[in-house]
């Protein structure tokens, strides 16, 4: 991957403290979002005051709380393009899998319009990424590495959090899964690896070896 001197903003959905992300160039129009929240407000007012247009909402996983501004942003950009993985694609359609049914609000958005594999790297807005497995808080939860100048940015979604973990009691999850997930695929990056959670704030690699009570 090459390095690149992102800019990455957070847009925080109350509902749930969800964490949407936005990324860029600081010179740059397009962007792309990670995981637009149930709230969109905040993200929609950052888009817009800075004249930003987002090309691809990149999926981590598709439980409702990380999915539920996709249609917001497709009333303002209409071309803005939906990924994620196979497994979580279906969640996009299906309130009982998405979870929005459980907590009696059973909404669906559209449709992805492009499947990611595991380890596939792309290119889009200028930004270079890899999406990576981490399966065990879903089935096909993905995470989203970028190179920055000094170390890598990972868009973690809900598998590691700092001084925590996600929950591994859903129907797709699996606790003991998501902590050999973590530790195999998340902990062996550089200690110096900066990890962007789908709730809560930001953490390093080296934080959670040290201190995530969950990951000893």
């Amino acid at each position: 991957m090459k390095k690149t001197d992102v800019k990455i903003q957070t847009a925080v959905s109350y509902v749930f403290e969800e964490n949407s992300y936005i990324v860029s160039f600081e010179s740059e129009s397009e962007c792309v979002i990670v995981d637009p929240g149930i709230e969109p407000a905040e993200l929609l007012e950052i888009l817009r005051k800075q004249n930003l247009t987002p090309v691809v909402m990149l999926i981590t996983h598709g439980h409702y709380d990380h999915i539920g501004g996709i249609a917001a942003v497709r009333e303002v950009w209409p071309e803005c393009q939906i990924w994620t993985s196979e497994q979580e694609a279906k969640k996009l359609l299906d309130p009982n899998l998405n979870l929005s049914a459980v907590f009696g609000f059973p909404q669906v958005t559209p449709a992805a319009d492009k499947i990611l594999e595991y380890g596939e790297e792309f290119a889009v807005a200028g930004l270079d990424f890899q999406a990576i497995h981490v399966p065990g808080h879903s089935c096909g939860h993905l995470v989203y590495v970028i190179q920055g100048t000094k170390h890598l940015n990972v868009f973690v979604g809900d598998t590691v959090f700092e001084g925590s973990i996600g929950r591994g009691d859903f129907s797709d999850g699996d606790s003991n899964l998501l902590i050999d997930s973590i530790k195999s695929k998340l902990l062996t990056l550089p200690d110096n690896t900066v990890l962007y959670p789908g709730h809560g704030d930001k953490t390093t690699v080296a934080r959670e070896k040290r201190s995530n009570p969950f990951l000893r």
